[in-house]
């Protein structure tokens, strides 16, 4: 892991608004992290674009009601893990509510630009 000690101001690549972060280049397992939600998503809009027969990712994108169903499952599971079990099973329900509201906004034709806008306007 390489971390910085000081900040400088960038524009991220996906976004039009800049901000200040703490460049950092985070590698887990070969895997560079700072790209994996972008790199999930890019899997699950493949998947809408390209769908598999009996795909989970494929039933969750043609079923909104589903894919909402499995966001608010997750969500109350990452609140249990949360309150009272390991913190490993916390990141794990983590990821899971992650992915399963990745493929919603992917059913509703939204993206993380979106959200990544909303929240640099919620910043300021």
């Amino acid at each position: 892991m390489i971390l910085p000690e000081t900040k400088v101001p960038v524009t991220s690549s996906h976004s039009l608004f800049p901000c200040f972060l703490t460049p950092a280049i985070i590698f887990y397992e070969g895997i560079e992290m700072n790209d994996i939600f972008d790199e999930l998503f890019a899997v699950i809009l493949d998947r809408k674009a390209n769908p598999t027969p009996g795909s989970y990712t494929v039933t969750l994108l043609t079923n909104l009601d589903e894919a909402l169903k499995k966001v608010g499952e997750e969500a109350i599971e990452v609140v249990l893990a949360g309150k009272g079990q390991s913190d490993e099973r916390l990141v794990s329900e983590a990821a899971d509510l992650i992915y399963h509201l990745l493929v919603a906004l992917a059913a509703r034709s939204l993206t993380l630009d979106a959200v990544r806008a909303e929240l640099a306007r919620r910043r300021r």
